[in-house]
């Protein structure tokens, strides 16, 4: 019924949605909680973790983070 007035696309797992973002953005995301290859706050991370190295960023670490981690990022072997 979508297709009536809007552009859907239909992905069978998030790492092939998450690929196809990466060359074609969107508006909106419809998207399951359970999903094949990861679950949807998996999804919804990737998303977010794109968009801030997109913008710039050099790391995206979630907090709690590793000490090495953050050190790994602040001064890079």
């Amino acid at each position: 019924m979508l297709e009536r007035d809007y552009i859907v696309g239909d992905f069978d797992n998030a790492a092939d949605l998450l690929e196809f973002l990466e060359q074609k953005p969107c508006d909106l995301i419809v998207s399951d909680l359970r999903l094949p290859d990861m679950d949807g706050f998996d999804f919804v991370f990737g998303i977010t973790r794109k968009r801030a190295l997109a913008a710039g960023f050099i790391a995206y670490l979630v907090k709690p983070a590793p000490m090495y981690r953050l050190l790994s990022v602040i001064a890079p072997p």
